[in-house]
């Protein structure tokens, strides 16, 4: 499994412990449950990634491929993330099976709720519950975001996963 994963060492780069940042792969990463897990290390190891650790570094789910730079904590063979330095969505930048490029049409806090539109012209709804669970911040305006799409109660679109657009994509796009 090794060739799955990226052995090098970012040069130079160091958390607050010292520790050097190690880079791997998003194996799967479930934004409902809140935790998915990463292949790092020579002989491909996993190491456990939470939702909250994402959210601290002001990332949202990843998708399988992803390549996630982090600090890793444990020891006995269990690993896990314990800070997230950048996370790099896969070269297509659809981080998620079924993705799609949108913008922020509009959010209302108080509400709760906003739009997104989507390049096909339809609006998509996303509501606070979606971006609590997913240890989001309210979006902004403007903002180019990935989503998934299912169809809601009343057949409307609705936005289930939702990641921001890293700024790379965004040029790139």
């Amino acid at each position: 499994m090794a060739d799955t994963t990226d052995q090098s060492r970012s040069a130079g780069q160091t958390g607050a412990s010292g520790r050097e940042a190690v880079s791997g792969l998003v194996k799967w990463f479930d934004a409902a449950r809140g935790f998915g897990f990463l292949l790092v290390g020579e002989r491909g190891q996993d190491a456990f990634l939470h939702a909250s650790v994402l959210a601290r570094a002001g990332e949202s789910a990843p998708g399988k491929g992803d390549r996630v730079s982090c600090l890793l904590a444990g020891g006995g063979g269990r690993l896990s993330v314990a800070a997230v330095l950048r996370v790099e969505r896969a070269a297509d930048g659809e981080g998620a099976p079924g993705a799609r490029r949108g913008t922020v049409k509009f959010y209302d806090q108080s509400r709760g709720y906003g739009f997104i539109s989507m390049a096909s012209g339809v609006d998509v709804f996303v509501g606070a519950k979606t971006l609590r669970r997913l240890g989001l911040t309210p979006l902004r305006e403007g903002q180019a975001v990935l989503v998934t799409v299912s169809g809601g109660q009343d057949g409307h679109p609705v936005a289930e996963l939702l990641s921001f657009m890293p700024q790379a994509a965004i040029l790139a796009g």
